[in-house]
């Protein structure tokens, strides 16, 4: 099923259980548009303390589950330092 379906070998295994993967790509998508913005707007966002805060949550969760991004996590924790 998994090859026809997802394109999977058949040996393939998934790491993740269905929740873990859907909460996965949740963090994952959100991510995207914190970096889209950042992006964009970055010396505006280093003063928007609230946003900073909430990806550096993400980031976080993604860590815990063997994904995260621990550079701009750091980054983000030492902007959001006083």
């Amino acid at each position: 099923m998994a090859y026809e379906v997802d394109r999977k070998y058949v040996w393939w295994l998934p790491a993740y259980c269905e929740v873990c993967v859907v909460l996965l790509e949740g963090l994952q998508a959100r991510n995207r548009s914190f970096e889209d913005q950042w992006d964009v707007a970055r010396q505006a966002l280093k003063e928007d303390t609230r946003l900073m805060t909430e990806w550096l949550s993400v980031l976080r969760e993604m860590s815990a589950l063997g994904k995260g991004n621990p550079s701009m996590e750091t980054h983000l924790a030492k902007l959001l330092s006083p």
